[in-house]
């Protein structure tokens, strides 16, 4: 079984949640493994998780995934002007693990996700917004709702 919230943040809002990943001691590691600074570095996919789970961690075919390791999936959105797309950012989880060395802390990286999809709930609002010719609902940035006017889209 796997938990997501997906979220279209705006950089403002990201700043605030880098912040509070830092405050509450997460580490950030890109696919390959390396430590991520999200303030200096762009990167599109990186993984959540605590130091104490960094020795846990398996590479399969040289990268990291959130499916087999005790880590938390976060792709960031991103405003893609020339395009004119807005894509959606998510916290993923996989809590089905079939090493038995990491399922003890299957709950543990669950109550991590609690707090970081708390976090995304607290600071980005469920509204309504245009979407094309539909109007749908889901957390997104205010500072995002004018794209919306400019035709944009968002996926």
């Amino acid at each position: 079984m796997s938990r997501q919230i997906s979220f279209y943040m705006d950089k403002n809002t990201e700043k605030l949640f880098i912040g509070y990943l830092k405050e509450a001691d997460y580490v950030v590691l890109d696919s390959r493994g390396n430590l991520v600074d999200l303030c200096e570095n762009d990167t599109f996919y990186v993984l959540i998780t605590r130091k104490e789970y960094l020795p846990l961690l398996e590479m399969k075919a040289d990268r990291l995934s959130a499916s087999d390791n005790l880590a938390i999936e976060y792709l960031r959105s991103n405003v893609l002007e020339e395009e004119k797309r807005v894509t959606r950012g998510r916290l993923w989880m996989s809590n089905c693990f079939e090493n038995s060395r990491i399922e003890q802390y299957s709950k543990a990286l669950n109550s991590d996700y609690n707090a970081l999809s708390r976090w995304i709930k607290k600071n980005i609002p469920n509204q309504n917004y245009s979407d094309g010719e539909m109007i749908v609902k889901g957390y997104i940035s205010n500072n995002l709702l004018p794209y919306t006017e400019k035709g944009f889209f968002f996926i």
